[in-house]
């Protein structure tokens, strides 16, 4: 996790850990609702595009790291994708 100006203990931590595990339980759930509309033949459209969701850079045994990792993280490489939020 990353290590910012201010952020001294666990308590200052949490909304990240939050984070990280709302997206790996984001990306879990849209991988099966994938499965399940590629079964039933329907169309299904992610929340989340790639590069941005779980499985593509944190999933992967050889995904990104280090430098890289935080060049991504704090916006440097990547492009901000349009999320669609899908409603019920």
């Amino acid at each position: 996790m990353r290590k910012d100006k201010g952020l001294n203990g666990d308590l200052d931590r949490l909304p990240m850990l939050t984070w990280i595990m709302f997206l790996k339980f984001l990306d879990d759930m849209e991988h099966i609702a994938e499965q399940e509309a590629r079964i039933s033949g329907k169309r299904f459209r992610p929340a989340l595009e790639s590069p941005y969701r779980w499985r593509d850079w944190a999933a992967k045994q050889d995904g990104i790291t280090g430098d890289e990792l935080i060049a991504f993280v704090n916006n440097e490489e990547a492009v901000r994708s349009q999320c669609v939020l899908r409603c019920g």
